[in-house]
């Protein structure tokens, strides 16, 4: 199998394609893999990201655009967020408390917590979209990033929110009903979150999803 092909296999058409990952992917050394993507580039079967270095993606040869672009929102969730179907971050901040209705307040920024993330903050530009970065406080996964998206929430509930708390569990509740975790790994998480522990117990929440 070509360069090219391995790519449109493993990638598909029209998403972020990152060097830094093909470098700890594949038993080639960096030389020969900025060569490789180089060629293809120049022959027009993949493009380089217009705002950031390092970004590849294969055009979708069908659509119907004379001119493909990468989408912002694509990188950064496959980046930050989704790796290989794999859960490795999530949104925060008034980002995610937009999306509950908690306030009406559009967001300078996305927050984000990950795993790919070494340090307490970060910022990172994608053309005009600025992304805050934060390392994970503990192993996120598809079963529990929610929860800890709604203690980090409750955590900073005040900064985010322009309703009381009260109005606010019923969407809090409605977004994590079905999560499915036991009490033992629930304490483990309301201990990394010590601020939103009384709130939490007294909303109901705990009882709710230790419970099902």
């Amino acid at each position: 199998m070509d360069f090219y092909n391995y790519l449109v296999n493993q990638f598909g058409y029209d998403e972020p394609i990152f060097s830094e990952d093909l470098t700890n992917e594949l038993t080639i050394n960096s030389n020969t893999l900025r060569q490789q993507l180089k060629r293809l580039t120049d022959d027009n079967k993949i493009q380089r990201c217009s705002f950031k270095d390092g970004i590849y993606f294969i055009p979708n040869p069908d659509s119907i655009l004379k001119k493909s672009a990468l989408s912002i929102n694509k990188i950064i969730k496959n980046r930050y967020l989704v790796k290989k179907h794999e859960r490795i971050g999530y949104v925060t901040g008034l980002d995610f408390a937009n999306s509950l209705r908690l306030t009406t307040q559009v967001p300078g920024l996305v927050e984000i917590v990950t795993e790919k993330e070494t340090s307490n903050l970060r910022y990172v530009d994608y053309n005009k979209r600025r992304v805050a970065l934060r390392k994970a406080k503990t192993d996120i996964t598809e079963s529990n990033y929610k929860i800890l998206q709604v203690l980090e929430l409750i955590n900073n509930f005040h900064k985010v929110s322009d309703v009381p708390f009260e109005k606010a569990i019923p969407n809090i509740s409605n977004y994590i009903k079905n999560v499915k975790i036991d009490s033992k790994e629930l304490d483990r998480y309301l201990s990394i979150y010590p601020k939103a522990f009384r709130q939490f117990i007294a909303s109901g929440l705990y009882n709710e999803i230790t419970r099902r």
